[in-house]
């Protein structure tokens, strides 16, 4: 077997993204080519000096942080939903997690809040840091 195909520890690790789409009716002066109506989206445009992707337009995201899975978003839910649906919806069959993506409940600060009410925290917390959008 490739030396390069054989497992190896993994450098996963857990990030969210956000598609932010408005409604647009009206084209404007700057885009006359454009369709008159449908949605525009949020892109960044990453700096030339980055490491990982440098000039890029990407959506607004990033790495997922201990704050993210925090248990004190408990008491801010509280009034509003509790556990374990959060008021998002019916509950869904947990999927196979990804091979070399550690399990969230392995991590010691983790696990007080499902995998995917994290992941909508931390792809807000992350537009708000790079877009200063919330």
């Amino acid at each position: 077997m490739n030396s390069s195909l054989q497992p190896r520890a993994s450098s996963w690790r857990r990030a969210a993204t956000i598609l932010l789409a408005a409604s647009w009716v009206r084209p404007s002066p700057a885009a006359p080519s454009l369709p008159p109506e449908g949605f525009r989206l949020l892109l960044l445009q990453r700096s030339e000096n980055q490491g990982f992707l440098p000039g890029a337009h990407v959506f607004p995201g990033g790495v997922q942080n201990t704050a993210d899975c925090s248990a004190d978003w408990l008491r801010l839910f509280a009034p509003h939903h509790q556990p374990p649906l959060f008021g998002l919806g019916p509950a869904r069959s947990r999927p196979a997690s990804f091979p070399g993506l550690p399990d969230a409940a392995d991590d010691e600060d983790a696990a007080a809040l499902p995998d995917d009410v994290a992941a909508r925290i931390c792809a807000i917390r992350e537009t708000f840091e790079e877009a200063g959008i919330i």
